[in-house]
């Protein structure tokens, strides 16, 4: 009997169930509701994993958020099992602005929770602690107090040797500066001025107090426009020229330097020398030999049948310079000698050089006017100039008293007797 009644306590159990599971399909359940990031259930709302419609969940807004005035803060099952979405009912909590940094800047998004604020300086100036930002907590305040920008200090410098500088305290901030000096007759040898870097440190070193006495410079072949004698210190300079035929090799003006040292070098007073001028097809003048010193003048003369091309007479000037330019001897070349209307009896074709000589003959029914014979001369022209030939168009006088008008026509002689 007992196993009986353990079968019908089961079978009434299995249609308790199936009874309740067509009771939860006729009239729907929503499950547990999808997570809020800004609020959370109240305390006990989710105790069970299925709500019946119409049933409501309520939130608390989570930690660094605060409720928006008027919203809603409850989600309700709906009749399709969907829970409704709800308007956004919690918000973030603000800090408020953490306030200015005197001498700095602040870097932020917004003053609300999660967000950071970051702290710089000026140049010249450092923060008061290590931690250059602040994060806005869940409580609405910041993570850490507003820091303040310092100004930078500078120990005092180190005094030279035989020197001190100026002005002397006990620190010195950011672009404050000192100057230094020394006892006569040394001189600063350095950066007689630095200044405080936003680094604390200073601009560069200190500098050293030196004696400065440059030699004498002799140069030979000048005389000094300035700076006629000594002693020479820092920054003393001397002018120099050179005497007459002879040139600079260097600068003309140069001082002493910190070092002792004249700057730019000492120059130097070569003898002006020009080169051998080359001028081939010629012979010299003069200035046969050399060495070709200043004023030193060249005549030349080309050889014949070349023409010059340039002067004849060359100096050598203070810079080892010919002046006027070398000239050059040149070919003598005519141009061709065309005569219309006439046939060559000699130069028939060339260059035609120097003393080149063409003969003419005019052609029938034509009379020369000029010289039947020409010569190139050494100006380049032909010698006469080249003449030409005339058409006939005059009468002739017979001994016997007949006028002959010989004409040209259409290439045939013709003759009318009077």
């Amino acid at each position: 009997m007992f196993p009986q009644k353990n079968v019908v306590r089961d079978h009434w159990g299995f249609l308790l169930l199936c009874f309740s599971a067509f009771i939860a399909a006729s009239y729907g359940e929503c499950g547990l509701p999808e997570r809020i990031s800004y609020a959370e259930p109240k305390q006990g709302a989710l105790d069970q994993n299925t709500f019946p419609p119409n049933a409501t969940v309520s939130y608390d807004c989570r930690p660094g958020y605060i409720r928006v005035p008027g919203k809603k803060n409850s989600i309700t099952c709906l009749e399709d099992d969907t829970w409704s979405t709800p308007e956004v009912f919690c918000k973030r909590k603000s800090c408020g602005n953490p306030g200015e940094l005197l001498n700095g800047n602040i870097e932020v998004t917004d003053f609300l929770f999660g967000s950071t604020v970051t702290y710089t300086c000026n140049e010249g100036y450092l923060l008061s602690n290590k931690r250059n930002f602040s994060v806005c907590l869940a409580d609405g305040i910041w993570s850490n107090v507003l820091p303040q920008c310092d100004a930078v200090i500078c120990a005092p410098p180190q005094s030279p040797a035989n020197g001190e500088f100026n002005p002397q305290k006990d620190e010195y901030e950011y672009l404050n500066s000192v100057t230094f000096s020394c006892q006569k007759p040394l001189e600063v040898a350095g950066n007689a001025s630095i200044s405080c870097t936003g680094t604390g440190e200073w601009s560069s070193n200190s500098p050293t107090c030196k004696a400065v006495n440059c030699p004498n410079p002799d140069v030979k072949n000048s005389r000094r426009l300035s700076g006629f004698t000594g002693p020479y210190t820092l920054n003393s300079a001397i002018l120099f020229e050179c005497n007459k035929g002879f040139v600079l090799r260097g600068s003309s003006s140069i001082s002493c330097n910190i070092d002792s040292e004249w700057v730019p070098a000492i120059p130097q007073c070569d003898t002006v020398n020009c080169s051998n001028p080359d001028v081939k097809n010629s012979s010299r003048l003069s200035g046969l030999t050399g060495p070709y010193t200043l004023d030193s003048v060249i005549s030349f003369e080309c050889d014949k049948g070349f023409v010059l091309r340039g002067s004849s007479s060359i100096s050598c000037n203070s810079d080892g310079q010919w002046v006027p330019a070398i000239p050059q001897c040149e070919t003598v070349e005519c141009s061709s000698p065309d005569v219309a209307n006439a046939a060559r009896l000699s130069g028939f074709s060339g260059s035609y050089h120097f003393n080149f000589t063409v003969t003419f003959e005019c052609f029938p029914g034509f009379t020369m006017n000029g010289s039947n014979s020409v010569k190139c001369n050494a100006s380049s022209q032909w010698d006469p100039p080249l003449p030409t030939c005339n058409e006939n168009n005059v009468a002739e006088v017979m001994g016997n008293g007949i006028v002959i008008l010989t004409m040209i026509f259409m290439g045939h002689v013709l003759s009318h007797h009077f």
